[in-house]
């Protein structure tokens, strides 16, 4: 008999493991709970067959940038010729986004046909490991390794989830991996500093295989550094052994150039909006060249055109500007407002704010205060995570200086940032990709109502 009778009861059955109480794991310090939980993804693996070890991978981690990065790699590799299986933390859209076969969501048969499997799998596991209790993290990473192999995926492009070391996904055997940037976020698990940070991202390096990175910070380079030659892996750095130059990111494009020692590209496009942007889009491209020796150009160029990610500096509206931006820790929150700076000029900013309780909340807003905006403060709605409630942000805000407004909730935010509003507004939506979710849809509707 069917566990599952649509794809739904399979998303509910993989989200149900993100509230299982773990009160063992609340007495264990996170770095011992991280080395136990990677224990435990290895066990549950074999279990399933070690699918990982089937498929050639391309790994990306990063504090900032790994989601684009790995979608412009998928997208240049499928534009290439080759199957490709695509991984990203989390999702804006639906739950199946999180794996994407050849650029589309998996289908829902495949969905439901994998998530029986686990379920099996899960059922006499957990009779060997009474003390197993699955994580969201790991179930999610099984599903996506079980689609690359089931669908004999030519190369699967895994994003970290968070650090690298001891992320689920770094059960992977690569081919190539990338480490973006290091910045502060997470710190309750990853350190309280750059190099510590790094350490956690230079953990995806493995004995012989290329590294690509954009990281600059020194402390944290040096950490990288010294991962690669004690791996004796090629590590390609960005600024140095390739670059990217002559970057213009205006409205909802961005062109560069990417320059190797064998190569010089011109012009190239994206959709996705922003100088960062074009950083992750050299970071794709050499990655893409060590796992493609003989990489097109035609296909670098198709490839950044069709990448896409929904909720990354994603305008919605012009007239007033509607961007939804899913930056949730300082770097992020600086490189999104560095593009509504550079690419859309607005006379007056309004952005509607929310958080997880863990994120550097004050940092991120002290980051918008030279853009002297309406801060609308909203709470996200975040299965199994904590929400820093409207108030906090409020008083984050009122202690910058900042104007600001407690909405009741994520539509309540919307229309008060549109009552606010002139033509040459742009209202941002950011602070939290689950905010992002939460309010996408809706911002979209009233859109296409305004529009009728």
């Amino acid at each position: 008999m069917k566990r599952f009778l649509s794809a739904q009861d399979a998303a509910e059955f993989i989200e149900q493991h993100a509230i299982v109480a773990r009160p063992a794991e609340s007495q264990v310090p996170p770095a011992q709970r991280q080395e136990m939980r990677m224990e435990d993804t290895r066990a549950l693996f074999q279990a399933l067959g070690n699918p990982q070890l089937n498929v050639p991978v391309a790994h990306v981690t990063g504090t900032s940038g790994k989601g684009s990065t790995s979608v412009f790699l998928a997208a240049i590799l499928q534009a290439q010729g080759l199957h490709v299986c695509l991984y990203t933390n989390p999702y804006i859209i639906c739950p199946q986004e999180r794996i994407q076969i050849d650029g589309q969501y998996i289908s829902d048969d495949l969905f439901m046909e994998l998530a029986e499997k686990l379920a099996d799998v899960l059922v006499r596991f957990r009779a060997e490991h009474p003390a197993f209790i699955p994580h969201i993290k790991q179930i999610w990473t099984a599903m996506a390794f079980l689609a690359a192999e089931a669908v004999h995926a030519d190369i699967f492009v895994a994003e970290v989830g968070m650090g690298g070391r001891f992320d689920e996904t770094n059960v992977a055997q690569p081919q190539v991996c990338v480490i973006t940037t290091v910045g502060y976020d997470h710190m309750e698990f990853l350190g309280a500093d750059l190099a510590q940070i790094a350490w956690h991202k230079a953990g995806i390096i493995k004995q012989g295989i290329p590294v690509v990175t954009g990281v600059k910070d020194p402390s944290a380079l040096a950490v990288i550094r010294k991962e690669a030659e004690l791996q004796a892996a090629q590590l390609l750095e960005l600024d140095s052994d390739f670059s990217v130059s002559h970057i213009c990111a205006i409205g909802g494009e961005t062109t560069c150039t990417y320059t190797d020692p064998t190569a010089r590209y011109e012009h190239l496009k994206m959709r996705l909006t922003g100088a960062f942007q074009a950083r992750n889009a050299a970071l794709a491209i050499c990655a893409a060249k060590i796992a493609q020796p003989k990489l097109s150009e035609d296909a670098i160029r198709k490839g950044l055109l069709a990448a896409w990610l929904p909720g990354r500096f994603e305008i919605v509206q012009r007239n007033p500007y509607i961007i939804l931006d899913a930056a949730h820790n300082p770097e992020k929150m600086s490189a999104c407002l560095e593009t509504l700076r550079s690419a859309i000029h607005p006379q007056k900013v309004i952005i509607i704010f929310g958080a997880l309780g863990s994120k550097a909340i004050l940092q991120m807003l002290a980051e918008c205060a030279a853009l002297d905006p309406l801060i609308i403060a909203a709470e996200p709605k975040a299965t199994g995570r904590i929400s820093a409630p409207a108030e906090q942000i409020v008083v984050a805000a009122a202690q910058l200086g900042l104007q600001h407004i407690k909405a009741n909730n994520a539509e309540d935010a919307v229309r008060i940032a549109l009552e606010n509003a002139s033509d040459d507004t742009a209202i941002l939506i950011t602070g939290s990709l689950f905010l992002v979710s939460n309010i996408r849809e809706y911002v979209l509707q009233t859109v296409r109502s305004n529009a009728e």
